[in-house]
């Protein structure tokens, strides 16, 4: 890996480090490879006017963030920057990059205040950087304003785009040694333009340098490194939906936008808002499915003729959060989700008394065994003998919740659970006396564990829809010697039935759904959970390839 870092570090063309995401032709800009974004989790962007110093600021957030010294973003030491449009890391060098990637940095074009292009970028940059840096290398205030302004027009410009601005800090570079009072006014003044968001401010050294072409005497200088640091240590990422997930939307959304065909826009946003809701009413009936199953697990039940309404007691009501869709414009979008929601209450017939029924019947029949039991009791000894049965059960159980804590995704409970009986001694005196120990209720007990595991795994899946794309580190090579295309993303090539009923690829993208653990969801038709094997295979030839699957910390 290290190898192959430095020698695209040595490349003289940066173009081939870097990888263009939007391009900009007259007012309006595109989407020149959408695929470029998508297996992308987080995004950091850097704005700022021409020369701000943007380029500079990514090499030292890349270097930060994966301990080395080579510059990839190409620096530019004259007032017009080199930088055009909007560019993240190129495939190739995401493949020679070791270890987890949390977020990635993506460098904008320097912005001039009154070109709409500016304003677009700043829109889509919006709607995909949770945080982004205002870049000010001459340290000049009305640069930062400058900045605040393109941005807002951004945020403003994506109500028509119709999807939802994600940027939830903005750090502004301020001159070094500037007094508090005075950081705090213009954190003030931007607060005000770029309502609720936390603006943070930050000061990075201004180091002189007699070579002015050695941008990596300034970009890597230890005093810029710490304070480079400093400023990522304050990044706060939300775990929303990966950045991966919006490529394609973006990318379609951007092409009606460009023809100024709002009434498309329009539609196309309804029809991408009403899928999205779909699939977070899904994911959010699977949690509360879950945390209604685990209050079941825990509620009493002391008589027989106690109702299942009376067992249930006051229930919370199912309620589903819309207006974290991507798509959720606020001011117009509050009706239309009114209506999805009760549409889909409807469809999908909604009564969280399934969710209590299995465990009250459990309850039920575990209660009713043990007054039969007790009902058979003709003496002290035989009493005992029954107390005797019931410490055994209930240090089993203990034992039973303490392994249930060690499972990883998917696990089940092992056989049974008759391995945390410790019935021997007990069963040899029941023999002696002639009495039967009854351990009915600790298998009842087991068995709604099951059903709350199962749910408890289910509603993890759900949490994790699509925070995270899984992604591949190394060559693009087989073993056989094939060179393959550098894919950002990896796809599931299950089959699948298409609308004639013939076998397709699936063609969905995988996610994470427990990064340590390995475990994988596809969301493509097929939405297949399931362990990924961290080798790869070639496609043209079924050898293995010489790259595998990237490390991840994901877990929901």
């Amino acid at each position: 890996m290290k190898n192959a870092l430095e020698k695209l570090a040595r490349n003289t063309d940066y173009m081939k480090n870097v990888c263009q995401f939007l391009e900009v032709k007259g007012e309006n800009v595109y989407c020149k490879q959408p695929e470029s974004i998508q297996n992308i989790r987080s995004l950091v962007a850097c704005i700022g006017p021409p020369g701000a110093g943007k380029s500079t600021l990514c090499n030292s957030l890349f270097a930060v963030e994966h301990g080395t010294k080579y510059t990839f973003f190409e620096p530019s030491s004259s007032i017009t920057s080199y930088t055009k449009g909007l560019w993240v890391l190129s495939q190739e060098l995401r493949m020679a990059l070791p270890g987890n990637m949390r977020w990635e940095v993506m460098d904008m074009e320097g912005f001039q205040v009154d070109l709409p292009s500016s304003w677009k970028m700043a829109m889509v940059l919006s709607l995909l950087a949770e945080i982004v840096l205002f870049c000010n290398r001459d340290a000049r205030c009305d640069n930062l304003f400058k900045a605040a302004t393109v941005f807002e027009k951004g945020r403003e410009l994506s109500t028509k785009f119709g999807m939802k601005p994600v940027t939830k800090q903005i750090f502004v570079q301020v001159e070094e040694g500037m007094d508090e009072p005075d950081k705090l006014d213009i954190v003030n003044k931007i607060k005000e333009m770029i309502p609720g968001i936390e603006v943070i401010a930050f000061e990075i050294p201004q180091i002189r340098n007699k070579n002015k072409k050695d941008h990596e005497f300034i970009t890597f200088h230890p005093e810029i490194i710490e304070a480079t640091r400093t400023v990522v240590k304050q990044f706060q990422f939300t775990g929303g939906d990966a950045v991966a997930s919006k490529a394609r939307s973006v990318a379609n959304l951007l092409e009606a936008f460009n023809e100024g065909d709002f009434l498309k826009v329009a539609d196309m946003s309804s029809e991408l808002l009403k899928t999205d809701c779909e699939r977070i009413f899904k994911a959010q009936l699977a949690i509360y499915k879950n945390q209604q199953i685990q209050r079941a697990l825990n509620l009493p039940l002391k008589y027989l003729e106690t109702s299942l309404e009376a067992f249930m007691g006051a229930v919370p009501p199912f309620t589903c959060d819309f207006t974290q869709s991507n798509f959720f414009v606020v001011g117009r979008s509050e009706e239309v989700i009114e209506k999805i929601f009760d549409e889909l209450m409807r469809a999908e017939k909604v009564d969280p008394s399934e969710f209590y029924k299995q465990m009250y019947l459990d309850k039920v029949q575990d209660l009713q065994v043990q007054k039969e039991r007790e009902a058979k009791i003709t003496n002290q000894a035989e009493r005992e003998f029954m107390n005797e049965t019931n410490e055994i059960i209930e240090v089993a159980k203990a034992s039973l919740l303490k392994y249930i804590g060690t499972l990883k995704f998917n696990q089940k409970i092992e056989g049974d659970g008759s391995k945390f009986l410790k019935t021997k001694e007990h069963d040899a005196k029941g023999k002696k006396l002639r009495f039967v120990p009854d351990y009915t209720s600790y298998f009842l007990f087991v068995q709604a564990q099951n059903v709350a595991l199962k749910s408890m795994w289910e509603a993890q899946v759900a949490k994790a829809q699509w925070k995270a794309p899984c992604a591949a580190q190394g060559r693009m090579e087989c073993t056989a010697g094939h060179k393959l295309k550098m894919e950002p993303a990896i796809i599931c090539d299950k089959k699948v039935k298409d609308e004639e009923g013939n076998d397709k690829p699936c063609g969905g993208q995988w996610y994470w759904v427990d990064g340590p653990e390995q475990y994988s969801m596809c969301n493509g038709p097929c939405k297949t959970v399931k362990r990924m094997d961290p080798g790869l295979i070639c496609y043209k030839c079924k050898a293995d390839l010489l790259c595998q699957i990237r490390t991840s910390d994901y877990f929901p």
